[in-house]
């Protein structure tokens, strides 16, 4: 699954032919692309970190196609110390967060404990994905803003908010 800044990238590097959903750059509307529903006995590589998202995978392989996946970057929780991100945010200095993945946002809720936990459900928070919304809502968060994809989307939707 390939975003409009990776595709640029390839393209940097004589790769035109990418498959790009138009809208949204997720595994769901990736799926939902015509050239990925046929795929009976094709042999499709995933590069993604390691323990990402099955969706992909098994439904191609629901498909028919032969899957292989290539971990290319870890996914972990950074081990670091939020004290002063959590003073600064008591002190009114943290306007809004912005995530673009939901292990992002488990990582964050999980790391800033119960006083950051609710700071975080008192801010505004921005991402572009459905999916990372209803997960926040979950968690209790209540100022939540779903913005147009990738970061210019992000950016237009902070501006947008703040700029009211």
């Amino acid at each position: 699954m390939v975003g409009k800044g990776s595709a640029q990238k390839l393209s940097s590097y004589g790769i035109n032919e990418v498959i790009m959903p138009a809208h949204r750059f997720d595994s769901e509307a990736l799926l939902e692309l015509e050239i990925l529903k046929q795929v009976q006995h094709s042999h499709i590589v995933i590069f993604r970190g390691n323990e990402g998202r099955k969706l992909l995978g098994e439904t191609l392989i629901n498909r028919g196609a032969i899957v292989e996946y290539a971990g290319c970057y870890q996914r972990t929780k950074p081990n670091t110390d939020v004290s002063s991100l959590l003073k600064c945010w008591e002190h009114g200095f943290v306007h809004a967060v912005t995530i673009t993945s939901s292990e992002g946002l488990h990582n964050l809720f999980d790391m800033v404990g119960e006083v950051g936990q609710q700071l975080l459900k008192k801010t505004p928070f921005f991402t572009a994905h459905e999916r990372i919304a209803e997960i926040a809502n979950d968690l209790g968060l209540r100022n939540i803003n779903l913005t147009e994809v990738g970061d210019d989307g992000l950016i237009a939707g902070l501006l947008s908010y703040f700029n009211r």
